[in-house]
């Protein structure tokens, strides 16, 4: 649960930088976060 909250408050830290990142990079971000869950689903 405390991982969770520092995990949360570190977002909310770099949102303004996540704002600003283009598109792209954020995509690549969100397809690495969906491959990891499926990695972790079949391992």
């Amino acid at each position: 649960m405390d991982g969770n909250t520092e995990k949360k408050k570190n977002e909310e830290e770099i949102g303004d930088g996540r704002k600003k990142m283009n598109g792209h990079a954020r995509r690549i971000e969100e397809i690495r976060e969906d491959r990891l869950k499926r990695f972790m689903k079949t391992g």
